[in-house]
């Protein structure tokens, strides 16, 4: 009986490592509303046939990683109109008032482009479950992709970079993810091992412990007169303090309409 049971226990656990694994690839949430617009143009400078490309881009990007992205282009008119001067509020004041976010969690990623300025003109945010997914060195790599058609005032080329920037953002979170959750899947693995090592452990029977080794010995035949230690070697240690004078990582955070948002602006 206790071993009809034992097993029962064992197929349970087994089942819900399985489960486990399958949620990796599982989606969180309902799919993305397409009536909202992937590329919002307040500056006029993309044709109709440029929008329609890159939103045929992002709406692929939304399916595949179940996530709702948004480029966001301005231009000096439209954010001296902002009662904030903050490109991260800008956007995600936006993103929050037209009603964007995937899923229970309104998941997503923002990017704002301020064309024709030489600063204060790039913001990448992200939200849900994308919040606090990518530090500072991550925002510098894709900063880095669009700097220069901003200030030059390419439009085309720039929202085109900052959709690459967005997907390489996606790539690393998903294998962070996958990474993790299989993580936990070996653990329950390892558990499941251990429970029935366990199980065939209690089954088997042992003599009792000798607290010494008298009744292995022949009366007699070894007579210990010295005992010693001898050290052959020696290690010394040596730990470096922290440097706290390099840059941390993280991000900038800001809220809008009781949501959250992490990201940074350049």
């Amino acid at each position: 009986m206790m071993k009809k049971i034992l097993q029962v226990i064992l197929v349970c656990v087994i089942l819900i490592s399985v489960m486990t694994s399958v949620s990796v690839f599982a989606s969180n949430g309902t799919e993305a509303d397409s009536g909202r617009p992937s590329v919002v143009d307040k500056t006029g400078e993309l044709s109709a046939k440029q929008i329609e490309e890159f939103t045929n881009r992002i709406i692929s990007l939304n399916e595949v990683y179940k996530e709702e992205l948004l480029v966001i282009v301005i231009d000096d008119e439209y954010y001296n109109q902002q009662y904030s001067s903050d490109l991260m509020q800008i956007a995600a004041d936006y993103y929050v008032q037209e009603n964007y976010g995937y899923g229970n969690k309104l998941s997503g990623l923002v990017v704002l482009l301020r064309m024709g300025a030489s600063y204060n003109h790039y913001a990448i945010l992200g939200t849900g479950d994308l919040e606090d997914t990518f530090d500072d060195d991550d925002i510098d790599k894709e900063y880095a992709k669009v700097k220069q058609y901003i200030s030059s005032g390419n439009t085309e080329k720039a929202v085109s970079a900052a959709i690459d920037g967005m997907e390489d953002i996606l790539n690393n979170v998903k294998d962070f993810h996958i990474f993790r959750k299989l993580i936990i899947s070996l653990l329950i693995g390892l558990a499941v091992g251990g429970i029935t090592v366990l199980v065939m452990k209690s089954k088997l029977k042992s003599v009792g412990r000798q607290r010494a080794a008298a009744n292995y010995v022949i009366p007699g035949s070894f007579n210990l007169v010295e005992s010693r230690d001898l050290f052959l070697y020696s290690t010394v240690s040596r730990t470096p303090r922290a440097d706290n004078s390099s840059r941390g990582g993280g991000s900038s955070h800001v809220s809008s309409g009781g949501r959250s948002f992490s990201g940074g602006s350049r």
